[in-house]
């Protein structure tokens, strides 16, 4: 049956989801700064300390750390989302953005870069600490907006909402929606993106995007509360 939610929570909701994954992003690169110094003190409290009992250490902060981070984050994670839904909304678009538990991944590569101990390895240091910021900072997002559909990961692709031809998802493994595209001069192309990672029902992602592609008028209303209930109550939920 269809999901019922009303404009208010929905805006009540949009707006607790949005603090609450800039706090979840705080946690992970506090937790991992932690480890950080911890894993690059152990290192070099005790250059006798080789072998087993060095890499042994090194991982006992970082399993410490990593479950640390995955308790506050069950505590801070307070608000769920309602079955069907698992949009971000971040005005004047709609926003599905990766799952805030991938952030351990930053909180383990930080933890990494603290062991490095010899010249040789201070740049993958660096691009482990880099790479973390890009986890915490620039999450994998799709984005809706009024004008167009912004795909983001390592590079940001902007959509028009009139070159995008079709929209497919794909139940099986791995979990993608397939973006048909036309693009100004006749050139066609399909963009992939997986959803998996995403915290929004794949199901319900295709949906909108395909609603606003063959519904042009109710894309100025992207980016509310009134139109992200309209959408949920309109959207018959798996369930």
């Amino acid at each position: 049956m269809p999901i019922s939610i009303d404009e208010p929570a929905a805006a009540t909701l949009i707006s607790r989801l949005r603090l609450q994954e800039r706090a979840l992003g705080r946690c992970a690169w506090l937790y991992g700064l932690v480890g950080l110094i911890a894993t690059a003190l152990w290192v070099r409290s005790a250059p006798a300390r080789t072998g087993w009992t060095a890499d042994v250490g090194i991982a006992l902060i970082a399993l410490l750390l990593l479950a640390a981070f995955l308790i506050t984050a069950a505590r801070v994670r307070q608000v769920r989302m309602p079955t069907g839904l698992g949009l971000h909304g971040r005005p004047p678009g709609f926003s599905a953005a990766d799952r805030p538990t991938l952030y351990a991944g930053a909180v383990l590569l930080l933890c990494l870069a603290g062991t490095a101990d010899d010249p040789a390895e201070y740049g993958a240091a660096i691009v482990m600490v880099l790479l973390a910021a890009l986890i915490v900072f620039r999450p994998r997002r799709v984005t809706l907006h009024h004008d167009k559909l912004t795909v983001r990961r390592l590079r940001r692709v902007d959509i028009a909402w009139p070159w995008l031809t079709g929209v497919v998802w794909t139940p099986e493994q791995p979990r993608e929606l397939h973006l048909a595209l036309s693009r100004p001069g006749g050139r066609e192309d399909v963009l992939r993106v997986r959803v998996d990672p995403l915290e929004v029902e794949p199901g319900f992602l295709a949906y909108l995007i395909e609603h606003y592609r063959t519904v042009p008028h109710d894309r100025t209303a992207i980016g509310t509360s009134a139109e992200l209930a309209r959408r949920l109550a309109a959207y018959p939920s798996p369930a």
